[in-house]
C-alpha cells in the first residue's frame, strides 16, 4: 500500500511500516506467487486471465522486473 505518512508523501508502507523500494516490490512478488499458488493456478492460466505473458509474471513473481500500475492493476 501506498500511502502519505508524516511529512513523506507518498511514502511506500507496508504493514504500517516505511519499506524501501526493492522491499515493496519483493512483496508485490510474494504475494502475487502465494495468491497464485493459493487458486491453484499456474503461470499459463494466470497468463490467458490477465493477458500478459507468462514469462513477464514470472519475472514480477521473481522480482526481476517490477510491473507499471497498469499491469499491477491487470493482475
Amino acid at each position: 500500500m501506498i500511502r502519505e505518512k508524516g511529512n513523506k508523501a507518498g511514502e511506500l508502507v507496508i504493514g504500517g511500516r516505511a519499506v524501501s523500494e526493492e522491499e515493496f516490490y519483493r512483496a508485490f512478488g510474494d504475494s502475487l506467487r502465494a495468491e497464485r499458488k493459493n487458486k491453484n493456478l499456474s503461470l499459463q492460466e494466470l497468463s490467458e486471465k490477465t493477458g500478459l505473458p507468462f514469462q513477464t509474471l514470472s519475472t514480477y513473481e521473481n522480482c526481476t522486473r517490477r510491473p507499471s500500475l497498469m499491469q499491477a492493476v491487470r493482475i
